[in-house]
């Protein structure tokens, strides 16, 4: 039996009243005479009738609390809008977890410096005046501040967010220690947008908030993408330096000088080539640039530490000044070995510090990760790092009521009204963030749910809904709501969709303009008014990871690599890859060691996409297409050359996981011709140059460094096989093959005219020790020293290898104790006294000096 009551007077007083659209209009909404109706004739529908005084009570509370969605009268024009309408599952269901991060966010800040507390530090980015807003305690709008979202969203769980907030605003803590918090969940989990949430939140709170994201498919371009992290940290510097807020301002100052007081001049102009943006911020770098830029070492991992240890400086610094930041890794299961433990030794390094104003947070694919992953690797090293606290957050799905939330907040009404619906769609669905938004946006699209001129609201046949077939996963109905676009906008996001996830504005741009684009030019607008793209001020995305897949897939095969071709050979068309091809070798005249940083921005000083970001993508095109698609012999080393300009480049900017897989896409096109002489010869060599080099500075003992340099050693001259000799060498060395080392790097040294006796006895070990002491006695210190100048340095290809052999030989015959040490030794002497010193000799004149020692005691 229905119960009912009596309503008290309906006054000005009352707080339905207290509503200025309604005030203004005097008008009753029409959720007021629908609960009025509904109550006095409560068998005039069942689904609309209450059951309780309690459901009364909750429809007036909803109307109170948030009366911009449960007060709005809805109309026809109505419908349009909600089926273009972007729906969030950003915080639906996710309270507790919601409430998890924000307290660790407390935990983290300085003892004065709580969320909502008073100060100037307590202001972001461009949002001085909305943190001084927010301090005054206008924190139950959290709704209102979400990116992109209106005011009207969110509703009962804003409102416990904001008590949370309230709750934690007197309990901000002091720890130290850099938190670090991952969320898991299965692809469309809604993880991205509920970060962003958070994220948005704190930024508009104060904070600075950067968020990057890995790429599924091209896990080689992530220390590019941890570069853009960096450059974006440097470019909020600069628009706070040239802003309006006077704390902004202010703060920038302080940043320049604390960089600078951190790092020296070399130090920031080798990192400028890693974050473009330091040269704008920081002028004086630019006047250092003159100088010769710092030399990365062969050896990968002094590559990878000294850039631990600017990036990790950097980000200290910062960290240490009065501005919180939150880092947001999104898609971490794409993100290779290289970067994932670039990134584990600077938030370890950062964590160090004496300020933990660091909040990293990062997401990944429970289901794609495993305990041979990188990530996994890094999940252990912070768990066992004393100073940083790791927080694991898993999303699950959502349950009946969230759906119920969500269903409520999207379609205006109160929970009896859509209970029943939430039920069906939750059943359909299992609760997949993802799912229920693609299910609701079809039954939009479909008229399924439609606007009621006789209930004024929005209606359904709960029964049609039941008996509708939904697809097994998510993938099939996204593609299925897709059908209803123009063949323009269908053209335009099939283009879009070779791009990957993501594509830069000037990209676009360049596409927009090109005879790629449909006619009339891309159809972004109506996309991103139905949801399909998101726009920002830098790039066009996709609005999830899944759409842009399943529209590239459900491209057919050969009219996709069809179209990746075109791309390729369009965007080759602006860029002078085919000149450059001609011209270009991995070493040219250089040595390995001369290899450097190169600038990593996208953008060129006109503000226009680079030649070298044209040249990476054009050729990344082309890959994609593959071997297999192009069958004209002249076309695929054309293309190979390609790939060895686009791999040379990456391998200048010590991306060397990027270098390496251009250098096997450039091999995979030749093939079917290896080591031609009239054609393919030296190509072929420089690719495999490129790739021995590239896989021994990512893993010295990878079984693929023997692969490559034992194909050029056994297809090429002696002298071609140089760079490959001297890196067996290095790899025999890693691998513990001493023994193997020693003799092919002797058999190499010999081949080089170093004479090198047959056996080391007695007699000729003390024969060599002496005139290597004679020689050593005509130079002073000075002179020796002298001897590293310009002048008399080496600049050969062929003399650094020879160093760089020596070097390998000596130490693993002192690793087994072989009486050739001191041969090796006395000759390394002679030849840099010769030549002139480099770093390699510092350690055969030190052996030499302890091997004469101890000679001169047996003597």
């Amino acid at each position: 039996m229905h119960t009912f009551y009596t309503p008290s007077p309906l006054t000005p007083e009352n707080p339905l009243f207290n509503i200025p659209s309604i005030v203004e209009s005097g008008e009753c909404p029409i959720a007021i005479c629908r609960l009025l109706s509904d109550m006095i004739e409560p068998s005039n529908t069942s689904t609309s009738s209450f059951m309780s005084i309690q459901e009364v009570i909750q429809d007036l509370e909803q109307m109170i609390n948030t009366p911009q969605i449960y007060l709005y009268n809805q109309s026809q024009e109505d419908m349009l809008q909600l089926s273009n309408k972007k729906k969030n599952t950003g915080y639906y269901g996710r309270v507790e977890e919601l409430t998890t991060i924000l307290e660790i966010s407390n935990r983290i800040l300085p003892q004065h410096e709580g969320v909502g507390n008073e100060g100037e530090d307590n202001k972001g980015v461009g949002n001085a005046a909305l943190a001084e807003e927010q301090q005054e305690g206008d924190s139950s709008g959290i709704e209102s501040r979400e990116a992109g979202n209106t005011s009207d969203e969110g509703g009962e769980e804003s409102r416990e967010i904001s008590k949370s907030l309230r709750r934690m605003g007197s309990k901000a803590g002091g720890s130290v220690c850099t938190d670090v918090i991952y969320i898991s969940g299965t692809a469309g989990a809604g993880k991205s947008k509920f970060t962003k949430f958070v994220g948005d939140y704190l930024e508009n709170m104060g904070w600075m908030t950067l968020r990057i994201k890995f790429k599924r498919g091209l896990e080689y371009e992530s220390k590019e993408i941890l570069s853009s992290l960096f450059d974006t940290l440097v470019g909020n510097l600069i628009s706070m330096k040239n802003g309006y807020a006077e704390v902004d301002k202010e703060y920038s100052v302080r940043a320049s000088m604390a960089i600078l007081d951190a790092l020296d001049l070399s130090s920031l102009v080798s990192l400028s080539e890693f974050i473009p943006s330091l040269r704008q911020f920081i002028p004086a770098i630019s006047s250092g640039r003159s100088s010769s830029p710092l030399p990365s070492s062969p050896e990968a991992n002094l590559s990878h530490w000294r850039l631990v240890y600017l990036l990790s400086t950097l980000l200290g610094v910062i960290v240490g000044l009065d501005r919180k930041i939150m880092l947001c890794l999104d898609d971490l299961q794409w993100c290779d070995a290289t970067t994932s433990s670039l990134i584990s030794e600077i938030i370890i390094s950062v964590s160090h510090g004496k300020e933990g104003r660091l909040l990293c947070v990062g997401m990944y694919r429970d289901n794609e990760i495993d305990e041979t992953h990188p990530f996994a690797k890094q999940l252990r090293m912070f768990q066992k790092c004393s100073t940083v606290n790791v927080t694991e957050i898993s999303l699950p799905s959502l349950s009946r009521d969230d759906v119920a939330d969500m269903i409520m907040s999207e379609l205006r009404l109160p929970r009896r009204l859509v209970c029943r619906l939430a039920d069906i769609i939750h059943k359909k669905t299992s609760g997949h963030a993802l799912f229920v938004i693609q299910f609701l946006t079809s039954l939009i699209q479909d008229a399924a749910i439609a606007y009621s001129p006789m209930k004024h609201r929005l209606d359904w046949d709960e029964d049609q809904i039941s008996e509708i077939k939904t697809p097994d996963d998510v993938a099939c109905l996204i593609v299925s709501n897709l059908s209803h676009l123009k063949p323009k906008a269908l053209q335009s996001i099939r283009l879009l969709s070779c791009f990957g996830i993501s594509s830069e504005k000037t990209l676009v741009n360049l596409i927009e303009n090109s005879p790629l684009a449909p006619l009339g030019g891309l159809d972004i607008p109506s996309l991103v008014a139905q949801g399909v793209l998101d726009i920002s001020d830098s790039s066009v995305s996709f609005a999830h990871d899944l759409i842009q897949q399943h529209i590239y897939e459900n491209i057919p095969l050969e009219e996709r690599q069809k179209l990746h071709l075109d791309i390729a050979l369009c965007l080759g068309t602006m860029t002078e890859l085919d000149e450059a091809t001609e011209k270009s070798s991995i070493i040219g005249g250089r040595t390995l060691g001369d290899l450097n940083l190169s600038d990593a921005s996208s953008l060129g000083d006109d503000g226009g996409i680079k030649p070298v970001t044209l040249i990476h993508i054009a050729t990344n095109q082309i890959n994609i297409a593959g071997p297999s698609f192009i069958t004209d012999k002249a076309q695929r080393i054309r293309y190979a050359g390609w790939n060895l300009v686009a791999a040379n480049e990456a391998l200048e900017s010590s991306n060397f996981p990027a270098a390496l897989n251009g250098y096997k896409k450039g091999i995979a096109f030749i093939s079917e011709d290896l080591w031609v002489k009239e054609s393919t010869y030296q190509l072929c060599l420089e690719l495999h140059e490129g790739a021995v080099f590239s896989s021994y500075t990512i893993n010295s003992s990878s079984a693929e460094v023997e692969m490559y340099a034992t194909a050029i050693i056994d297809n090429v001259q002696f002298e071609d096989s140089l760079v490959a000799q001297d890196l067996m060498c290095r790899y025999l060395q890693s691998k513990g093959s001493y023994s193997g080392c020693t003799t092919r790097g002797m058999a190499c040294l010999r081949q080089l005219k170093i004479d090198i006796p047959p056996t080391a006895d007695q007699k000729s070990i003390v024969s060599t020790m002496q005139e290597t002491a004679t020689i050593l006695s005509q130079y002073t210190t000075e002179q020796i020293k002298n001897l590293k100048n310009p002048e008399t340095a080496i600049n050969s290809r062929k003399q650094q290898i020879i160093y760089n052999i020596c070097h390998s030989v000596v130490i693993c015959c002192f690793r087994e104790s072989s009486p050739f040490l001191p041969l090796l030794s006395c000759l390394m002497v002679q030849y840099s006294l010769s030549n002139g010193l480099v770093e390699e000799s510092a350690m055969v004149f030190s052996v030499f000096g302890y091997l004469l020692t101890a000679l001169m005691v047996s003597l």
